[in-house]
């Protein structure tokens, strides 16, 4: 399980990656990462003090019912299991797809080197398709 799968990145980009996504990552961040793989759960940062109860993201999911699209990729660290449970599962949406790309991690879905190729063309084909059983409007560019 990969925050992203090196072979889709270049050293630039991995470099880019680790540089920003290592720094300065405050202490309730890194507290909130723990937290939710500790005790499988997606909770705000804790409260300042502990009597608070933090909000839990999902256990509200059932709250939404606009059209979703859930990606993936199959060396991704949060894992297409718990997307499909903790997310894709709950949520009311009545158009919603889940989709799992092989060789991909995490991160690397969105700034991998072969998106354009891999990931952008799957979102786009499922959004076409919900404006054509929604009839929805999307902005041109």
């Amino acid at each position: 399980m990969l925050l992203y799968c090196r072979r889709n990145t270049d050293s630039e980009t991995t470099t880019s990656l680790l540089k920003w996504g290592a720094d300065d990552v405050s202490t309730r961040m890194f507290v909130q990462l723990i937290d939710g793989v500790w005790n499988i759960s997606f909770r705000q940062y804790f409260p300042i003090t502990f009597r608070e109860q933090p909000y839990d993201y999902i256990m509200n999911m059932d709250l939404l019912s606009v059209p979703m699209l859930f990606v993936t990729g199959d060396k991704d660290f949060a894992s297409w299991v718990g997307i499909k449970r903790y997310g894709y599962d709950r949520v009311a949406s009545k158009i919603k797809g889940l989709v799992t790309l092989p060789g991909y991690g995490h991160t690397d879905l969105v700034i991998g080197r072969d998106v354009e190729r891999d990931v952008y063309p799957v979102i786009l084909e499922w959004i076409q398709e919900v404006e054509k059983v929604e009839g929805s409007v999307v902005l041109d560019e």
